[in-house]
């Protein structure tokens, strides 16, 4: 996941409703979630639903985060978890079961937890690099920088429809990539990352 900063002061005023701080950690971290959300679902409009109801949950759930890797992993790992449940209700129940298998005790583990979303983050990042100059570029314009597919269209002097091409066909090699590394099953690594 991007890396922002939230100092502990922010924390604490999250924890008591500011709303600014809310919108901050959206602000840093919707797109991320909505790259990984769409590994999975492939489909837009859902990754927008799942991430949407998983920044909710955080907001509802807001007292109990003490640390920037605790609201990290929620928001990881309740967007995987939507995102697998999305993929049953379509009937994908065998499919998700094989490609979202689950990693034993990452949520009661947070120092292992911490450590392997490292990990998972540096080898996604990884894959990313394999692209080409243009195609990385593009990602790394919208996942990392944040931007809009219209942002990262003037910022590269291309058409957004360019820039949704570019998007789709990266995203596609990173997934077939991810599927089959460990003989299909790696993407029950993203279990922290979701």
């Amino acid at each position: 996941m991007p890396k922002h900063q939230l100092t502990a002061d922010s924390i604490a005023r999250f924890r008591a409703g500011d709303v600014d701080v809310f919108r901050e950690i959206v602000r840093t971290r919707y797109s991320w979630i909505i790259f990984m959300v769409r590994l999975i679902i492939q489909d837009n409009n859902e990754a927008k639903d799942i991430a949407l109801t998983t920044f909710y949950k955080l907001w509802a759930g807001r007292q109990v985060f003490h640390t920037e890797k605790h609201i990290d992993a929620f928001l990881n790992t309740t967007a995987r978890n939507k995102a697998t449940d999305r993929l049953r209700e379509r009937g994908s129940r065998r499919k998700a079961y094989k490609e979202f298998r689950y990693l034993s005790a990452d949520m009661d583990m947070p120092r292992e937890s911490e450590i392997v979303l490292d990990e998972r983050d540096g080898e996604l990042w990884a894959l990313v690099n394999t692209l080409s100059p243009k195609r990385r570029e593009v990602i790394l314009l919208l996942y990392k920088q944040g931007m809009t597919v219209r942002e990262t269209a003037l910022q590269l002097g291309i058409s957004p429809i360019t820039v949704q091409g570019h998007k789709s066909r990266a995203l596609k090699k990173i997934k077939d990539a991810l599927l089959r590394a460990n003989g299909g099953m790696w993407i029950s690594a993203f279990k922290g990352l979701f």
